[in-house]
Order: structure tokens, then sequence, then C-alpha cells
């Protein structure tokens, strides 16, 4: 049963997703199950980055994509990009194997299938504005504006109603990483949550 893992989370369909900077988010626990009963549904992931700084996620689906808005990723001058962190067979594996995906956004898009930090490869810049099956708003970002991911399903390999190995961080992408789980690790898929995209 999915709620064995003290991970897990269930990610509720709704059929229209429309956040602005204006609404007030509400904090969530970060461990268990974690829903809102309000339309649109959605889960809150809190990451605690320090003292009076938490980024938190809102994230949901629309059958298509997976939809996460980030807010409070600014504080002062400091930022902090987001990242989703997919295996879709759910494998908990110690080490980074194909298929498990890491999606950053930032001032680009950067992705990794298999791998993670891939920012340069072969002294080429690996992130671009853009890239296929996903897309994000990017910094800069004005005051309390939020960034959208939405990442395609079939790109991530999920689909409604089965289990997949989850998890977000935001980074400074320099020394400093904070996720959801607590205790998750970018090296480790084995140390991330579960999520379950609701049919």
């Amino acid at each position: 049963m999915w709620l064995s893992h003290p991970f897990s989370l269930r990610i509720r369909h709704v059929v229209v997703v429309a956040f602005s900077a204006s609404i007030a988010f509400n904090s969530a626990a970060q461990a268990g199950v974690v829903r809102i009963p309000r339309a649109p549904a959605s889960v809150i992931l809190n990451v605690p980055i320090r003292t009076g700084w938490n980024a938190e996620f809102h994230c949901n689906h629309d059958d298509r994509e997976l939809i996460c808005v980030i807010a409070n990723l600014k504080h002062g001058k400091e930022e902090r990009y987001p990242e989703l962190l997919i295996d879709p067979q759910n494998r908990g594996s110690s080490n980074w194997q194909r298929g498990q995906w890491w999606l950053h956004s930032s001032y680009n898009l950067c992705e990794g299938n298999g791998e993670f930090n891939v920012y340069v490869r072969n002294a080429t810049l690996r992130c671009t504005k853009t890239k296929p099956g996903w897309r994000a708003n990017h910094f800069p970002l004005s005051g309390d504006d939020v960034m959208t991911i939405h990442a395609s399903l079939s790109k991530i390999g999920l689909r409604p109603g089965h289990r997949f190995g989850f998890a977000v961080d935001v980074t400074d992408t320099q020394s400093k990483w904070h996720f959801w789980p607590s205790g998750a690790s970018l090296k480790s898929p084995a140390t991330w949550g579960v999520a379950d995209v609701s049919p």
C-alpha cells in the first residue's frame, strides 16, 4: 500500500491550474500524505531554506502534464532555483539510472536523463530557454512572482494511478541544496519520497 512509505503523497487531478503571486499559500507538513481539499487541488511541499525563508512547491496534474508552481524563490537579493527529481519506475536506486529525470529551471532550462547537474558537456552549454517535453518561466522573477514548471507525463514516464519516486529541491547551483523530503539527496534516488498521480 502506498501509504507505507514515510514520504508518500498523492497528486490530485485538476482540470484548470491557475496561481498568482497574490494567492496566500498555506504551509503543509513535509511528510506523509499531503492534500489540499479545495479546487484546484494540489499538493504543497515545503522546502525550508533557513529561518524565515521557505520555498513552496504546489504540484498537481491535468492528465497530460505534471505541474508545479513554486513560490518564495527570492529573499532580498538572494535567489534559489527549483529542481524536480523523478524516478518514474520507483526503482529507489542508490545511484542514478537512465530513465530517472533531473529537471532544473533558472535563467534557462537544464535536464538530465539518468544524471544530474548537466549544465555543460564537452565544453558545450546544455541549458537552453526551451526543452522538448517541458517548459517553465525563467528568472529574473519580479517581487513575489512564482515559477511554474510543466513536464509532459509522457516525457518523464508517468501515468495516472502509478507510483513513482519524487523529490524537489531549490539550489543556488554552487553549494546549497534544500530538499523535500528533508533527508533527500541529489545523488541518490533511494532517498527520495514516493508520489502517486491520481487517476
